[in-house]
């Protein structure tokens, strides 16, 4: 019974996906760059804060639905939002 639980267990280790296969950023981001370092705040906090606030940056706003662009522009902000219209992350790209 022991042996059949753990060759169970060594089967289902197989299906969780390897480290390299999840999304991992390939360098680090220098949050300063865009501005994001000071606006860590804003996580957590529902879009409708971004309304009234200006930015000297290009701004994308990225919402589930949203399709990730495929450049990476260091000085531009980056919003993340969950489907709910909270901000999730804050960073450059």
């Amino acid at each position: 019974m022991r042996a059949a639980i753990a060759l169970l267990a060594l089967g289902l280790a197989g299906c969780t996906p390897e480290l390299d296969e999840l999304y991992m950023p390939t360098t680090p981001v220098d949050l300063a760059a865009c501005g994001a370092d000071k606006l860590q705040n804003l996580v957590g906090q529902p879009r409708s804060v971004l309304d009234g606030m200006r930015f000297r940056q290009e701004v994308l706003v990225l919402d589930p639905a949203s399709p990730v662009p495929a450049d990476l522009v260091p000085e531009r902000l980056v919003i993340e939002l969950l489907e709910y219209d909270t901000i999730t992350v804050v960073t450059c790209g």
